[in-house]
């Protein structure tokens, strides 16, 4: 695992040098491929527990490397990069409801808050994509807020492993999206790539815990 992790550092760095480098045909073939070093990652931790949690999580994953290639291509692949994504965030979704459902309402109330301030900004600027980026949006703050509750009660690493990686996800695709629909934002390919990065890899890691139950 730990030489699997170094490599998926050093294609990370490379696939976000790259596009500072000018060198685009090139990410082509790094970008999924740290993505699939991930999806690695976590199918090697899903067939050693074999358990549920790790074959959705990776499901998952798979998901998040169509989006990758649908959102890296030219022409309007928007919406196929965005439906891929949540697809994948359902999946991660179902793997945490493996787990229990949990209620907190005060953190139900800092996510619907987050969720409301993010919307208001971007709602301007979405046109057409209302719709669908609201759904989405929705289902990644659901997400986020499960991976989060099931931090809080149940106290087991791999819980922290997911809440840290659903809340970097939030974080990327937050960026992603002022970037897409505000203003441009200076480095914005390192701090999307970065922390969307460090959250499936967080999130694939969450997968390895010994001391996750199997179901």
């Amino acid at each position: 695992m730990k030489r699997t992790s170094l490599i998926i550092f050093i294609t990370a760095i490379i696939t976000i040098s790259l596009y500072y480098w000018g060198q685009r045909i090139h990410v082509y073939f790094f970008k999924p491929l740290t993505t699939a070093l991930i999806i690695l990652l976590a199918a090697q931790g899903a067939f050693k527990t074999r358990n549920k949690y790790g074959y959705l999580v990776t499901i998952g994953l798979v998901f998040c490397i169509m989006g990758d290639v649908f959102l890296m291509l030219p022409g309007k692949t928007f919406i196929k990069g965005l439906s891929s994504f949540l697809i994948a965030h359902l999946f991660f979704i179902a793997a945490f409801l493996t787990e229990g459902f949990y209620i907190t309402w005060y953190i139900l109330l800092i996510l619907g808050l987050t969720g409301t301030i993010i919307f208001a900004i971007f709602f301007p600027s979405l046109n057409g994509l209302l719709w669908p980026v609201l759904f989405y949006l929705s289902a990644i703050l659901f997400m986020a807020w499960q991976a989060i509750e099931q931090c809080v009660h149940i106290p087991a690493k791999n819980k922290t492993f997911a809440a840290i990686g659903s809340i970097l996800f939030l974080t990327s695709d937050s960026f992603l999206a002022f970037n897409k629909f505000h203003t441009s934002l200076p480095l914005s390919h390192f701090l999307i790539l970065a922390t969307y990065y460090a959250a499936i890899y967080f999130l694939a890691l969450s997968v390895h815990d010994p001391a996750f139950q199997k179901n």
